[in-house]
């Protein structure tokens, strides 16, 4: 193999075996009796390869066999036939509970794990701290992990994970079931770990977060009934994409013909729509003591949303709302800058605003021991659903060259309630749908 090639797969199959009966079983045991017995082939012939450095999507529909394929990477399931070739070490978080005892400890489940993926008693011990600290359940880590939530297996499961120095990392949809705090400290890790070489092998259904997070992608079909597929990011989820819906074409002609159609309704010409339903979401608290960085010239004290004056914790889509970010100024600060960005659960920006380029030729100063309130206002975006943060920050120069006094992860959480938009980043404002005929 390649010294460039970090993962070679070439031709695995995995078949698994069923019995009607226990007897049947025993049979085929003893006698190789094939009597009672059924194959379902959930991998059949598959090849690809990864370079080192490389991101690589894996996408398919449900029973395609993604979990299956990462198993016999991971080595935690033998294929039948074809050979898989591995260059480096491998960390992985797949399904929840994998590698964990539920009658142990976090802590000692961690010690398990770790040793598992092939760390030493001594480097676990070096790596402990700041595997607890980058979980966030310090409350919780002498409690046995049946206790756990799903949510707290998954903290657990990346945090060992993101401390084995591996040079393979492959994530399983695992990460989906963590709260958008997690999600997005977890999409930070990765981001860094490719930025410094390492292979990640990245399973999801979400095309957008393969598209955001991978250069290349595989798509495998359900029961292998086409060849997996390898090639450009956005090309193979286009073609995922295209698949997906003439299923979904397939599914509504079926029960198109099962319903009773009314030929008596009539129409004007020309109808107006309207939006029956606004779209709602819940704002949280502002969290203090979020991730930050920063020269602390200047500290964010608060921020928080407004409508009609008064702070508010529930906002509508299209709504006019402000959107307040306060701070004490510690030391003078010479043209300040303050701004926010709007970002997923897997941490794309949305939106991004800023005050500089609004007050560029006041030529502003802040002194040390001012309290500052900067308000921005504007019609609330209409998000998909899903759950939200914002980055907010304040900062002291022009344009690119300016100095972070105090740059907050995750400061505060949107919730979507009720929303109408499902595919895509997010809907039109003031949007008015018009339908005429002739």
């Amino acid at each position: 193999m390649s010294s460039n090639i970090a993962i070679k797969v070439d031709g695995i199959s995995k078949c698994f075996e069923s019995f009607s009966s226990s007897k049947d079983r025993l049979n085929n045991i003893l006698f190789k009796s094939e009597k009672g017995k059924s194959e379902f082939w959930a991998l059949k012939d598959i090849s690809f390869e990864v370079n080192k450095g490389e991101t690589v999507g894996i996408i398919g529909r449900n029973g395609a066999g993604k979990s299956t394929l990462l198993q016999i990477l991971c080595g935690t399931l033998k294929q039948s036939s074809g050979n898989v070739e591995i260059n480096g070490k491998v960390a992985a978080l797949l399904e929840l509970g994998a590698g964990f005892n539920p009658e142990f400890s976090g802590r000692d489940n961690i010690y398990l794990n770790a040793s598992i993926l092939g760390m030493s008693k001594s480097e676990i011990d070096d790596v402990y701290d700041s595997i607890v600290e980058f979980s966030e359940l310090q409350e919780f880590i002498n409690n046995p992990v049946k206790s756990y939530s799903s949510g707290m297996y998954v903290r657990l499961g990346f945090a060992v994970a993101a401390h084995t120095n591996a040079d393979i990392l492959i994530i399983d949809e695992a990460l989906s079931v963590g709260d958008v705090f997690f999600q997005q400290k977890c999409m930070r890790f990765l981001k860094s770990f490719k930025e410094k070489g390492g292979t990640l092998l990245f399973v999801s259904h979400d095309t957008s977060a393969v598209v955001s997070m991978c250069e290349k992608a595989v798509m495998l079909y359900p029961q292998s009934k086409k060849p997996c597929i390898k090639g450009n990011t956005e090309d193979i989820c286009k073609l995922y994409t295209s698949e997906l819906y003439e299923e979904k074409k397939e599914n509504f002609e079926r029960n198109l013909k099962q319903e009773e159609t009314n030929n008596n309704i009539t129409y004007n010409n020309i109808i107006i729509g309207s939006k029956q339903d606004k779209e709602l979401y819940s704002v949280g608290e502002f969290r203090f003591d979020a991730e930050s960085f920063g020269e602390q010239g200047a500290s964010i004290s608060n921020c928080y949303f407004e409508v009609d004056g008064k702070k508010s914790n529930s906002l509508e889509g299209d709504q006019e709302v402000s959107f307040i970010i306060e701070a004490d100024i510690n030391r003078c600060i010479k043209y300040p800058a303050v701004g926010f960005m709007i970002k997923d659960a897997k941490g794309q920006y949305l939106y991004t605003e800023g005050s500089d380029s609004h007050f560029r030729d006041e030529n502003l100063v802040f002194n040390a021991g001012e309290h500052v309130k900067f308000e921005f206002s504007f019609n609330m975006p209409i998000l998909i659903r899903g759950d939200y943060t914002i980055n907010v920050a304040i900062a002291e120069g022009l344009g690119d060259d300016h100095i972070q006094h105090h740059w907050i992860y995750d400061a505060l959480e949107i919730k979507t309630l009720k929303g109408r938009v499902v595919h895509g980043y997010c809907g039109m404002n003031n949007l008015i749908t018009k339908l005429s005929w002739t």
